[in-house]
């Protein structure tokens, strides 16, 4: 009875905090944040490719196994309604504006819970390979690309598929990456250039070429940037002056590359076997090389290690929190009301400990044995000054 009361709890906690929220304090590094993971021996499911937040409040997982929805402490498997999909592996998946969730599937076939009840929808014409990508437009709209070097996209309207080719101004080669502007637009990255359908139109732009090795995503406000081996930079609208510059990412260390903006603006890069985070950076744009360098925070190294082989997902729910879909499980980082100053990890003051003082603003002074270190409130830490 007492564990049944207890999960309740965990289970309320977890819908309720599914209301907006401001992003985690990009003033804090990410070994600062709270980090969970669940793996199998938790009820994770395995090779996470794709995470959403549905309206409930629910993560909804993509998985090699399945669909599955997480409550903050059960992992609930979603089977299909009577029906049998051609594969079990789930490739792709996409919170609708209607609060149903879409599915896209290894064996190319899409599918769509609503109601409690997850059903295959009609196979898109000639749709046989994996899907990889289900975004939907301001105008209803659902896109789905699929992984075939000769290209696949199609479009869902009005109850019916359409085959997005040459007359749509878009040649057959293979989607990297699909996303949404804030104004409508579509964009598409493929083999060669990058897309852009305008709102209403029915024909693509080409817009500029392709860089081998690169994402585009969305930020908050709408722009549109390409990250790649050279950088991340805004492509549209394009901006004037300083903003044009590449800024400076860490290498990547494996694959799959992808780039994703958190509603504060700031980059998480999620590459092969780790992520790093990069503080807003159109805000840095105009800042000098070692004040962008400042902002770039390679790697996550806590206490607790990453559940991965290979990060493959991620996801900014509406708490704010960041959650990491892996190969071997997921992770989630989230605010912590208490973190380790790595400022404070030097040489202590005589006695082994530190001597503390507080200041009528709020800032504590603590002095150690080479140095007084001065950290305000929800501000980051420093050295006051060193002793002689």
């Amino acid at each position: 009875m007492i564990r049944f009361c207890v999960r309740v709890f965990q289970l309320v906690a977890f819908l309720l905090a599914a209301s907006p929220a401001e992003a985690l304090d990009p003033e804090r590094t990410l070994s600062q944040f709270h980090h969970r993971r669940w793996t199998a021996e938790e009820g994770a499911p395995p090779i996470i490719n794709n995470l959403v937040q549905g309206p409930d409040g629910y993560i909804w997982i993509a998985s090699s196994a399945g669909l599955h929805r997480f409550d903050g402490v059960t992992f609930e498997a979603v089977a299909l309604d009577r029906q049998r999909s051609n594969s079990a592996s789930i490739t792709a998946l996409m919170a609708a504006q209607d609060g149903s969730i879409w599915v896209g599937y290894r064996s190319g076939e899409v599918a769509v819970y609503r109601g409690g009840i997850l059903r295959v929808a009609r196979r898109p014409p000639n749709a046989t390979a994996v899907v990889s990508r289900l975004v939907q437009t301001p105008d209803g709209a659902i896109w789905v690309t699929y992984q075939t070097p000769r290209g696949s996209l199609q479009r869902y309207a009005d109850g019916r598929w359409t085959a997005i080719g040459p007359d749509w101004g878009l040649p057959r080669e293979e989607a990297a990456s699909m996303v949404v502007a804030k104004d409508g637009s579509l964009w598409l990255l493929a083999a060669f250039h990058v897309y852009r359908l305008p709102p209403g139109a029915s024909r693509f732009e080409r817009y500029i070429p392709h860089v081998p090795g690169s994402a585009i995503m969305a930020d908050g406000e709408g722009r549109i940037w390409r990250s790649g081996p050279e950088g991340s930079q805004i492509i549209w609208p394009k901006p004037a002056g300083a903003a044009t510059a590449v800024f400076p990412t860490p290498p990547f260390t494996g694959w799959p590359f992808l780039p994703r903006f958190d509603r504060d603006g700031n980059l998480w890069g999620l590459t092969g076997p780790g992520i790093f985070r990069v503080r807003a950076p159109a805000q840095a744009m105009s800042l000098s090389p070692a004040a962008r360098a400042a902002g770039v925070e390679p790697a996550y190294k806590g206490r607790t290690p990453l559940t991965p082989e290979s990060v493959l997902a991620f996801l900014e729910d509406r708490e704010g929190n960041i959650w990491l879909g892996t190969t071997l499980g997921l992770d989630q980082f989230s605010a912590a009301d208490v973190v380790v100053e790595p400022v404070l990890t030097g040489n202590m003051s005589f006695g082994g400990g530190f001597s503390l003082l507080s200041a009528s603003d709020g800032t504590v002074y603590a002095g150690m044995a080479d140095q007084v270190v001065r950290v305000p409130p929800n501000g980051k830490a420093g050295t006051a000054f060193r002793h002689s």
